[in-house]
């Protein structure tokens, strides 16, 4: 996702969710934007879309370049 932005952020979340598999890895460009604050953002925009649904949970597995944040998608049982 190189989105940047919490609405298109989470509106992609959305109309993606259903092509996740256990283990589907989802990159984040710009993660860390906004000097980290975790109400703006791709930060924001997965917190409400994990908040919304019961299937999936993210694990941060890995960070890149400025701002990139990498998730594997774990399928809730």
């Amino acid at each position: 996702f190189d989105v940047d932005l919490f609405l298109p952020t989470l509106s992609a979340l959305h109309f993606s969710c259903e092509l996740f598999q256990d283990g589907t890895f989802l990159m984040f460009d710009e993660y860390f934007a906004f000097g980290s604050r975790k109400d703006r953002g791709e930060r924001l925009a997965i917190a409400k879309f994990l908040d919304s649904q019961n299937k999936y949970d993210f694990e941060q597995i890995q960070t890149y370049g400025a701002g990139g944040c990498v998730f594997v998608v774990h399928k809730k049982r």
